[in-house]
């Protein structure tokens, strides 16, 4: 896989580096100044936002944003932002840092998402393992892993993963076989009609399950369903 970053050659000012008041207002959105901001943007949870809500934003620490030359943008501290904007304030009290490019401030983004509030998943930290393997040509893959926090094969599968998505060559989910087997048999022997063709009717209900097991324990469900009622059917004929 080919390394490079994409930029939105976004003007970055100093930071005051010390706490000052920010209007809500003025405050922007990482994914809507910085082309990668989207890699490292979380959802919203909405109970950790309840929390800061009820206990009024007391005690808890200061946003960080940046300045860019299309206003404040905010690193660290989405769900200290959300609560401000339910509370009605006008103000958020945070720290201007002052990072050296673009590529800086994603990666500190992603660093307060691993150790900021709700603690990152999985999937999280492997972006930020691929993202630091493909914007830094000398770090490999089993540094990126353990800076993230993550094993240097779950990274390796990711890679890999990328390369066949971009080469076209994403590998299809594979369905649970030997069950679908069983229900298109099952299907098949409890309507048993020569005139019908309710092998492929089946084959083509069983082609919509994916490879689950939620969906593996609905099909053994149904099968075990047909195998009982052609059992009764065979039982009345006989």
């Amino acid at each position: 896989m080919e390394k490079g970053s994409r930029m939105s050659n976004i003007v970055l000012f100093p930071g005051s580096e010390g706490l000052e008041y920010f209007s809500l207002e003025r405050l922007i959105a990482i994914e809507t100044v910085f082309d990668e901001g989207d890699l490292v943007t979380r959802s919203i949870d909405k109970t950790n936002v309840a929390a800061l809500v009820a206990c009024e934003l007391k005690g808890v620490p200061p946003i960080e944003i940046v300045q860019t030359n299309r206003g404040p943008v905010v690193i660290d501290g989405y769900h200290r932002w959300q609560a401000a904007t339910q509370l009605q304030h006008e103000s958020l009290i945070g720290i201007a840092r002052t990072y050296p490019s673009e590529r800086a401030v994603i990666d500190a983004a992603f660093r307060a998402n691993l150790k900021h509030g709700k603690q990152a998943n999985g999937k999280t930290r492997t972006a930020y393992a691929f993202w630091l393997w493909v914007n830094d040509e000398n770090m490999n893959p089993g540094e990126a892993a353990k800076k993230a926090g993550i094993s240097p094969s779950a990274l390796y599968r990711h890679i890999k993963r990328e390369d066949a998505r971009l080469n076209g060559n994403e590998p299809q989910q594979k369905r649970p076989s030997d069950y679908t087997k069983t229900f298109v048999a099952s299907y098949n022997n409890f309507f048993e009609n020569k005139n019908g063709n309710y092998e492929a009717m089946s084959r083509s209900l069983a082609a919509r399950f994916r490879n689950s097991s939620t969906n593996i324990e609905t099909l053994v469900s149904i099968s075990d369903m047909f195998r009982r009622a052609a059992s009764l059917v065979q039982a009345k004929k006989g």
